[in-house]
């Protein structure tokens, strides 16, 4: 695998991280 393939994955789950973060704190 190479380095822009683990920086993708790692890119997508900070994104789903904070996505979900956010939903978290609207619902307050």
């Amino acid at each position: 695998m190479s380095i822009l393939d683990e920086y993708k994955q790692d890119f997508i789950l900070l994104l789903e991280a904070g996505f979900i973060a956010v939903n978290q704190t609207d619902e307050d």
